[in-house]
């Protein structure tokens, strides 16, 4: 889920020009913030990469995504569990992303 609230609120607090370089940049964050993860290989490296991911998702109203990097910091020491909650992450990531390059302008109330 996005929380287009917060989105509405940082492009109000922003503006057009400056929200969407600061969507640029997050997204482009993001990027790399899922191939750190991608090739994370022990639990603190994971930790470190759920971290990150779930910081910037919660910068830009991305809950779901946050609350399941939550999920994987807490659980980067379980092989089996980090890896299930990896590809989960691995998929809103992308998903999240690409709604949110895509939608933001209707929900705040831009054309």
């Amino acid at each position: 889920m996005i929380d287009w609230t917060r989105v509405a609120e940082l492009h109000e607090d922003f503006g057009e020009d400056m929200f969407a370089e600061i969507l640029e940049a997050f997204l482009q964050d993001m990027e790399a913030g899922q191939a750190s993860l991608e090739s994370a290989q022990n639990p603190d490296d994971l930790r470190a990469g759920f971290h990150f991911l779930k910081g910037a998702a919660l910068n830009l109203g991305l809950t779901t995504l946050a609350d399941l990097c939550e999920e994987g910091e807490r659980g980067a020491a379980d092989d089996a569990r980090a890896t299930e909650i990896k590809a989960q992450v691995m998929a809103r990531t992308a998903q999240d992303c690409r709604v949110l390059a895509s939608e933001w302008r209707a929900h705040v109330g831009e054309p």
